[in-house]
Order: structure tokens, then sequence, then C-alpha cells
């Protein structure tokens, strides 16, 4: 075994180890490298060097990915609106239902303001950066459209 760090051995794991330790934990790494007693980098490293374990992981994690959709398909069998909104947003864009968010000034205005072309670099910075704390506000629904500051 090779040393490393301050004497200590560290012990070599076999590919049939490491496939093993992805299996039992349905492709989580984390997981995997606790039960092998490893850092998770190991599994990572050997994963990227053999083609086997690629397969192994890939196979797990869409094992995995199946539960969870059978599990939304489930909800949307029972009405789920959350599911609904879901599929739609998420996997049905090609059909217009997409979540879209239009920032603009009142009366559909543009947020520019007129001197823009004399800001200096650190006021167009915080310019930018106060549009995007307005427009996280709005998107999580922080704020309501009548007490909303308004960029300026």
């Amino acid at each position: 075994m090779a040393s490393y760090g301050r004497g200590r051995k560290r012990p070599i794991f076999t590919n049939k180890q490491i496939a093993d330790a992805l299996r039992e934990n349905k492709g989580l790494i984390y997981l995997a490298a606790a039960d092998l007693g490893c850092a998770r980098v190991t599994i990572y490293k050997r994963v990227q060097k053999v083609e086997y374990l690629k397969r192994i992981l890939d196979e797990e994690r869409g094992k995995f990915v199946d539960t969870a959709e059978s599990k939304l398909m489930k909800l949307l069998d029972e009405g789920s609106q959350w599911a609904i909104r879901y599929v739609l947003n998420n996997l049905a864009k090609d059909r217009g239902y997409a979540a879209r968010l239009e920032i603009t000034g009142a009366g559909g205005a543009t947020l520019l303001p007129n001197n823009m072309e004399n800001m200096t670099d650190e006021q167009f910075k915080s310019y930018l950066a106060r549009i995007s704390e307005v427009a996280l506000q709005i998107a999580s629904g922080d704020s309501d459209n009548e007490s909303d500051e308004r960029v300026s």
C-alpha cells in the first residue's frame, strides 16, 4: 500500500468494491464513499478512468431519476397543482408553457436611465445590482406592486 500523509496507509479499493458501493447507494457518491471509508474524490477519479464504473454510475442515476419521475407522474394522476405547473413550465415549453418574468418600468417603459451613457463603471454596476435585487424580490413574491421601490 502507498504511504500518504504522516505515515498513514491509504487503502486501495478494487473496481468491484466501488461498483458494489455505487449500486448499494443508488449512485450517490458521497454515501458510497462513506460506506467504503474513502473520500468522494477517490470514487470520482476512478469513475472517470474506468468505463465500467461510468456505466454503473449512469445506470444507477438513471434509476434514481426514473423513481422521481414515477412519483411525479403519480402526483399528476392525483391532480396535484404543483406537479401540473412543474411539468408544464419545464417540459411543455415548446407548447408555450413557460414561467417568464418581464421587468419594465411604469406603463411598460424601459428601465434604463436617460443618463446611462454618462454613468461611471461603479454607477452602472450599482444600477445593475439594484435592478437584480428588485427582480429577485418580484420573482420570489417578496414585494407587492404598490409598494415596490422603483429603480431610478
